[in-house]
């Protein structure tokens, strides 16, 4: 009976083994054009948050589990998202991204906030100049001492000044907005055209809040997490 004992033990092994291979995920990254491995491509789990890079093969190696999304991203090329499945996990996930032509131009026709934002300051400038009158043009930046007159402050023309400036800060924390998840950015990262790019963006625009708090690496998560949801969504309505 000895003799036989390694043949029992064997699917034990095997067991072993398929459970060591479902905590990493392996394989290469190339470019699409080319067909070459691709070096130093980010590779982030968005769900643990690690990150690790590719190496001088192209070769990349991540700890992760079933359904954790992973992101591939490097400059100049379209990331690819996906949400993992268990058979990528027992074998390997080799991404081919797509090199983005439109970033490598000298010129890109987008809006600038910076610009934009100055000249809405200067468009009310006047304005902000009259609110001044209200206190007397002496106004300290904590309220204390302010001197308020009831008969301006209730006036006609005083509340048309105060709905004025509220709609040109919200009118800045729009625009702040638009520049942080422009239509071109989701367009760019996630591929998406037309209706769909219309509704995405519709569904998944972030607070000025939340838009505040984005530097662009973050910005590129938010929308690549989202993608995952978005393309689920759209797969459960088929």
């Amino acid at each position: 009976m000895k003799p036989h004992l390694p043949l029992l033990l064997l699917p034990l092994f095997y067991c072993v083994n398929v459970g060591w291979s479902q905590d990493q995920l392996k394989g290469v990254v190339r470019s699409s054009q080319t067909g070459l491995p691709m070096v130093n491509v980010s590779v982030r789990n968005l769900n643990s948050k690690k990150v690790t890079l590719t190496n001088g093969e192209g070769r990349y190696s991540i700890a992760a589990a079933e359904d954790d999304s992973i992101i591939f991203s490097i400059t100049a090329y379209f990331p690819d998202t996906i949400k993992l499945t268990y058979g990528q996990l027992l074998t390997s996930y080799d991404p081919e991204l797509l090199m983005d032509m439109k970033s490598l131009k000298n010129v890109t026709v987008r809006s600038n906030y910076g610009y934009d934002s100055l000249r809405r300051a200067s468009d009310y400038k006047e304005l902000t100049d009259r609110m001044r009158g209200i206190t007397g043009g002496n106004r300290p930046t904590d309220g204390v001492g302010v001197s308020l007159s009831p008969l301006s402050y209730f006036s006609q023309r005083a509340k048309k000044q105060r709905k004025a400036r509220r709609n040109m800060e919200s009118r800045e924390e729009e625009a702040y907005v638009d520049d942080k998840f422009s239509a071109f950015n989701v367009a760019r990262l996630t591929r998406l055209q037309g209706d769909s790019l219309s509704l995405f963006m519709y569904m998944y625009r972030p607070s000025y809040k939340q838009a505040r708090k984005m530097d662009r690496d973050d910005i590129t998560e938010y929308i690549s997490e989202k993608l995952v949801m978005f393309r689920q969504r759209s797969r459960e309505e088929e």
